[in-house]
């Protein structure tokens, strides 16, 4: 899927679910930016005081199947260390997806709303 379409789909998600904010994350070889996703087998509870201990926020936590996935998009690369620390604190194995993020909206709802139908 390219750039294109990929925002077409984040301002469709923007409108329908009425949000100021979607960011977006699009796959590229040499892209500034990663996508952490460390998946742990560790409980919702315990993934998170970890989080908090390292005051790392914020992030998506998802409970798919039997397991904890902490997701995660580093900007510039710039927590990778804390990451580095919190995927063995909890237990867990990184997937590093190297990429460029957006992030698309406006802070008043009503403009991000008008921008979500341009």
């Amino acid at each position: 899927m390219d750039q294109e379409q990929s925002e077409y789909l984040a301002a469709l998600l923007g409108l329908y679910s009425h949000q100021e904010f979607i960011l977006l994350f699009l796959e590229q070889t040499s892209g500034p930016d990663r996508l952490w996703i460390v998946k742990t087998p560790r409980s919702p509870e315990l993934v998170i005081e970890a989080l908090r201990r390292l005051n790392f926020t914020p992030v998506i936590v998802r409970t798919p199947k039997d397991q904890i996935e902490i997701w995660f998009i580093d900007i510039l690369e710039r927590h990778a260390n804390v990451l580095k620390v919190l995927t063995p604190d909890v237990n867990g194995s990184a997937d590093l997806t190297l990429g460029g993020a957006e992030m698309l909206g406006n802070q008043d709802r009503t403009t991000a709303i008008k921008g979500w139908r341009k």
